[in-house]
């Protein structure tokens, strides 16, 4: 990474431009960027502006937290990149469950100039960095995809404040591209994909992150924990990355919507599945992505008629859990 400030090339337009001077933060968070695909102000935040813990937790004391703001000086620096063209500001519209439409805070990206920066005076390699095409996106991936970016900005800036490491991020664009694995499923014809929407090890340990909006139905749920039980111990899982066990993160809207993907789960084994946490998205946050987790906690089962056939149904209790275990003070 450069180890001090670098002026940008000039553009035909650049007498245009506001001068810039592009500094070690300006390069990390082009490489944040080139890793995460789409990241908030306030994932940017979280990562290259430390002092926003004073601020954010100032104002969680003064009940001012749903006013908080991102910093002006990260505001400041996202305005001379995306002027010069290194980043690209994508707008946001989410329908809300009324009829009003509300804005969502917008998202950023790398530019393909971004990127030949990145490639001079970054740490990543080309074929690790990932640039906006500027084609159009459907709204549905774009939110799934900025969900995605904004979880593993708030993972990797409290594993930093923590001291904990957080390395070999991928998200599903690539894991995609690397003719991602296939396990046979007893009964099943052609064998399942295994396709997180992101993996990365924290602390040495495998870790997969599955994000649920609430669309995707939820029987889904049960070949994709099929598929991932069948992948525990799997000879493609420790020739893919060199371990044998891997837990599965799940982030989804409500508590609700958690309890019905738990109950998934366990139909696949008919027990209480260890290797899995959930997380309300209300919780993808620094201060809460740690200890806001909830595991399997019991498991009661209940026969069901239906139509002429009887069914065992699950009633699961989710029970409070934390991704690691504190550090002793």
């Amino acid at each position: 990474m450069a180890s001090s400030s670098s002026a940008v090339p000039s553009t035909p337009s650049a007498a245009a431009l506001p001068r810039m001077r592009l500094q070690p933060r300006d390069v990390a968070m082009l490489a944040s960027l080139a890793e995460a695909r789409y990241l908030t102000a306030w994932a940017l935040e979280w990562l290259h502006f430390p002092s926003w813990r004073t601020r954010y937790h100032a104002a969680v004391t003064a009940g001012t937290v749903n006013r908080y703001q991102a910093s002006s000086n990260l505001y400041h620096r996202l305005g001379l990149l995306q002027a010069h063209g290194l980043i690209i500001r994508l707008a946001r519209i989410a329908d809300s469950l009324t009829v009003r439409v509300r804005r969502s805070a917008d998202a950023y990206a790398l530019t393909p100039l971004g990127a030949t920066i990145l490639t001079e005076y970054g740490t990543l390699e080309p074929e690790q960095i990932w640039c906006d095409d500027h084609r159009s996106k459907a709204l549905q991936n774009f939110e799934h995809r900025i969900a995605i970016g904004v979880c593993y900005a708030a993972l990797r800036a409290e594993a930093t404040y923590r001291h904990r490491t957080l390395t070999h991020w991928r998200g599903d664009h690539q894991l995609a591209r690397q003719a991602y694995d296939r396990v046979p499923i007893s009964g099943q014809r052609d064998p399942e994909p295994v396709l997180p929407d992101a993996t990365c090890l924290f602390d040495g340990e495998r870790l997969v992150l599955e994000l649920d909006r609430g669309t995707r139905p939820l029987r889904s749920w049960y070949r994709k924990a099929q598929a991932y039980d069948a992948y525990q111990g799997h000879p493609l899982l420790q020739q893919r990355y060199g371990t044998a066990h891997f837990r599965v993160l799940v982030v989804a809207p409500s508590m609700t919507r958690l309890q019905r993907i738990a109950e998934e789960v366990v139909k696949v084994n008919h027990q209480a599945a260890a290797n899995y946490l959930f997380l309300p998205e209300t919780h993808v946050h620094p201060t809460t992505i740690r200890r806001g987790w909830f595991g399997i906690g019991t498991v009661a089962w209940t026969t069901n008629q239906v139509v002429d056939r009887l069914v065992e149904q699950p009633q699961v209790t989710l029970a409070p859990s934390h991704l690691w275990e504190p550090t002793p003070s």
